[in-house]
């Protein structure tokens, strides 16, 4: 008898508050949804930031003309590195696309990056071309290249004697933007060929 009275009165206080919360209240939400006069405008300022000079959100065509303006690429260096492969012997090679991982080279930094580095542990010809975005990322790509060397030369050193006259012969040349390094017994006339198409 008493389980049944307990479940009688927790009942009682459910639906008690159910209908609480369903009951008519002071209703604060307003009646009417408003006219279209009422809406607030949309400045298309709040979404496009102008420049000083602008009054008025650009056309397809400023687009376009802004696009035109902007510096083309002088030299493809997917293209060099094409040239290179073809004109050069290098064996067993591995296309390296992630600058970071080998390089310790930001993304954010380059426009361009095609390396090629050997399969084999013990081949040290290698190839890094580059296109930095400004003449500061160009510094630190070239400082990483460098390091990079650096760290070619002191494994030769330590593993393999006979590579480090190959090594020594190479370095990371910077040419405006871009920083390329070139480790190959062919190096000054894969150099050559770079020069030739990114000036």
């Amino acid at each position: 008898m008493m389980k049944r009275m307990t479940a009688i009165i927790l009942s009682l206080l459910i639906l008690s508050g159910l209908l609480a919360a369903c009951g008519d209240a002071d209703d604060t939400a307003p009646t009417d949804a408003g006219t279209v006069s009422d809406v607030t405008e949309i400045n298309p300022g709040d979404f496009y930031s102008f420049d000083d000079d602008e009054t008025e959100a650009p056309t397809l065509e400023d687009v376009t003309e802004r696009a035109s303006e902007a510096p083309e690429l002088d030299a493809d260096l997917g293209y060099v590195m094409d040239r290179i492969c073809d004109e050069f012997d290098f064996g067993e090679f591995r296309t390296v696309t992630d600058p970071e991982r080998y390089y310790s080279i930001s993304a954010r930094d380059i426009s361009q990056f095609y390396a090629l580095k050997p399969i084999e542990s013990g081949d040290y010809c290698e190839i890094v071309l580059s296109e930095a975005i400004s003449a500061d990322a160009a510094s630190r790509v070239e400082a990483r290249l460098n390091r990079h060397l650096d760290s070619l030369y002191n494994s030769a050193a330590s593993y393999d004697k006979d590579a480090l006259g190959l090594i020594e012969a190479c370095e990371v040349v910077r040419n405006g933007r871009y920083v390329y390094l070139v480790i190959s017994p062919d190096y000054d006339a894969i150099c050559a060929l770079i020069d030739s198409e990114i000036n």
